[in-house]
């Protein structure tokens, strides 16, 4: 795979490489020392919790990655003030900058997702598994109880069965609407 990057690098003259995840910071890390071009990585976040060998190849790949990032990287991009912070030692004489994620504000459609008129609407958007805490945020809609507040989840997997049953089950019903996986917001 460096091979095939260099062999890019050279074809359309690329001079910096922005790289994502750690299989991508290794294989572009080594090229672009090999060509001499600057390679920028953006951090995003945790890794998600694995067990058995693939928790074991994980943990491995992510200590390749952070002992190899002084060396193949020019500059380090973190999402968050929190992930920076994590990441302040090792990236000692490293370039770095905290560009925090963003969307364009989008509006529904039609008014579709007012469910609950007056109500304060909170959004999220993601995969329903355990590291994006999902669970967290129904536990803190269930303490507003007495707040106008309504839940709009966007997004599916593994949780969504335990996260409506919750809902459900707490009486969150009026207060919590799951939408599913939706490929662009002109569907909803």
């Amino acid at each position: 795979m460096v091979g095939r990057v260099v062999e890019v690098i050279g074809r359309r003259r690329i001079q910096v490489l922005h790289t994502h995840g750690y299989k991508a910071n290794l294989i572009c890390g080594l090229a672009g020392k090999l060509c001499g071009v600057k390679v920028v990585k953006t951090e995003h976040g945790h890794s998600e919790p694995m067990a058995g060998v693939a928790g074991f190849r994980l943990a491995l790949n992510n200590a390749i990655d952070r002992a190899l990032t002084r060396w193949l990287t020019d500059h380090v991009v973190f999402v968050s003030r929190e992930i920076a912070a994590k990441a302040e030692r090792r990236c000692v004489g490293i370039k770095t900058a905290i560009i925090h994620n963003g969307i364009a504000p989008i509006t529904a459609q039609g008014g579709r997702l007012r469910k609950s008129p007056g109500a304060f609407h909170v959004g999220i958007v993601g995969r329903l598994t355990p590291v994006k805490g999902h669970r967290h945020l129904l536990r803190a809609v269930e303490r507003l109880q007495d707040v106008p507040i309504h839940l709009d989840v966007f997004g599916d997997g593994e949780l969504r069965p335990d996260l409506e049953a919750y809902r459900d089950d707490h009486g969150l019903t009026e207060k919590v609407t799951f939408f599913g996986f939706k490929p662009t917001c002109t569907t909803i």
